[in-house]
């Protein structure tokens, strides 16, 4: 069995272990907040608040119908299933970039162990399927571009929409999939071909809003645009003129003043804070200090065996931080910077998959192997070590402890 080959295997154990451990820690029945409204969409179907993630409530319906325990849990379960998905996937991804498979296994651990991957695989939360997707659509894209087939071409631009579609804030990272993919493949596919998939993929993957408009031309109980929005009293600035056509109120939910966010770029404060928060997310509570001289390194040493695919990792990241920076909340840093999270596991892991190198090379395997595990715990330990003291410390303030969209606050390891 080749290094490939151990590696598929291995993710199929990563992804079962990440499953289970997110379905032991799951909550065990209803929410409050977002996860509260999720876990009743996926009982009962209807349009959620900005931007309405039709999808999510289209894949609830469906698993709901198949997992088990009460429909609160269900959907805790949900999230747990793509959590695991996702960090399978990661390592599939890592495979497909050269990474030997001790090292993509490192890597997958440390991003399915990290806090905020960790809070939303275990409650209803849209970002576990939103991670799946871009993962999904990354390795494809990936794919795409090394062999040139049509398919691949567009299944990626299919799977990158459902991701957007899932989670808008994917949107920069998605655009570098979607403009790396128009570059000429190494099998010679036509530019003509590459657009056409890519075009028509992605209008398939947008296509779940076509179930928000069938919700909202009826009389669903759980439909946002009908029951929270009162454009008669002129809410938002709406008025029964410009908000009584489909295009209108799906329009709205997409782009609507709900949806926009604070602009930071003529405000240097909020900038460096947000800066400031990302970098503390990243690389302090997320993955730990260590992470940032591996990511370093793994850019280096990643440049020839990447080739042109290095850049797609690094686009991703910057657009992304660029998105944190520019638009982030404090509470919103963490899944605002989802894709930011992904990046960093690859570079880590090339990090780690150079140290390895030098251990085989000199003829020290078993040792590699150890020095894998050590490392991925010296990423992920650290980082839950810092988040529990600054949260236990009454001397540090909320503003700079990990933040969490929702509560309660989770102080343990857990």
């Amino acid at each position: 069995m080749g290094d490939r080959s151990r590696g598929r295997a291995a993710m199929a154990v990563v992804f079962l272990l990440f499953s289970g451990l997110y379905l032991f820690f799951a909550a065990p029945g209803p929410l409050f907040g977002d996860s509260g409204e999720f876990q009743t969409l996926g009982a009962v179907g209807g349009i959620a608040h900005q931007p309405g993630y039709p999808l999510y409530v289209i894949v609830g319906r469906g698993l709901g119908m198949l997992l088990p325990g009460n429909p609160a849990y269900r959907m805790n379960c949900m999230s747990c299933l793509f959590g695991g998905l996702a960090v399978g996937m990661l390592g599939l991804v890592l495979l497909e970039l050269g990474v030997p498979a001790i090292a993509a296994v490192a890597g997958a651990v440390a991003y399915g162990a990290g806090f905020t991957v960790w809070w939303f695989s275990i409650r209803a939360e849209v970002y576990s399927l939103a991670a799946f997707l871009f993962l999904s659509a990354f390795l494809v894209a990936l794919r795409a571009l090394r062999i040139g087939s049509f398919r691949l071409y567009f299944l990626a631009a299919v799977l990158s929409g459902f991701a957007f579609v899932t989670h808008l804030t994917l949107g920069p990272a998605l655009i570098v999939l979607w403009l790396f993919l128009l570059l000429p493949a190494a099998a010679g596919i036509s530019r003509f071909a590459r657009v056409t998939a890519a075009a028509a993929g992605l209008l398939v993957g947008l296509s779940p809003y076509l179930y928000a408009a069938w919700i909202d031309s009826g009389t669903h109980p759980l439909n946002y645009l009908a029951y929270s929005i009162d454009a008669a009293a002129g809410q938002f600035g709406l008025t029964p003129e410009t908000f009584d056509e489909p295009w209108e109120r799906i329009g709205w939910l997409l782009f609507g003043s709900q949806a926009k966010m604070t602009f930071y770029l003529f405000d240097p404060r909020g900038l460096m804070r947000n800066l400031a928060h990302l970098l503390s997310i990243e690389f302090v509570y997320h993955y730990g200090p260590l992470s940032m001289p591996l990511a370093a390194i793994g850019i280096v040493v990643s440049r020839r065996r990447m080739e042109r695919r290095l850049p797609i990792i690094l686009a991703v990241a910057v657009v992304s931080s660029a998105l944190v920076i520019l638009y982030g909340a404090l509470h919103l840093i963490p899944v605002f910077s989802l894709a930011v999270a992904i990046a960093d596991a690859i570079l880590v892991s090339f990090g780690i998959a150079w140290v390895i190198d030098r251990l085989r090379r000199r003829g020290r395997r078993r040792t590699a192997i150890v020095a894998a595990i050590v490392l991925a715990a010296l990423v992920v330990v650290p980082a839950h070590a810092l988040r529990m003291t600054a949260e236990r410390t009454p001397a540090v303030p909320v503003f700079w402890r990990m933040p969490m969209e929702t509560g309660p606050r989770m102080t343990g390891p857990v």
